[in-house]
């Protein structure tokens, strides 16, 4: 369960109608599903999945997967 908001860290999260959650400081809305969604990418990587695993994996696109893996290694480069 998501405590906080990911962009400005404020607790005070207001859940609406459809499931997002809304940051009461910063207004903006989130997505628990595509947090989970982005978890389960992110285990696929560091398991050493392909893309296309991944995708089967975590039921997403193949396009979705390989979007998510090249935005973690540019991610990974910048850090290094």
């Amino acid at each position: 369960m998501i405590t906080q908001c990911i962009y400005c860290n404020n607790t005070k999260l207001y859940k609406l109608a459809n499931g997002h959650l809304k940051c009461a400081l910063c207004k903006r809305k989130i997505s628990p599903a595509k947090i989970e969604k982005t978890k389960k990418l992110i285990d696929a990587f560091c398991k050493n999945l392909t893309a296309r695993d991944a995708s089967k994996e975590c039921e997403t696109s193949y396009m979705t997967a390989k979007t998510y893996y090249d935005q973690i290694r540019l991610l990974i480069t910048q850090y290094l």
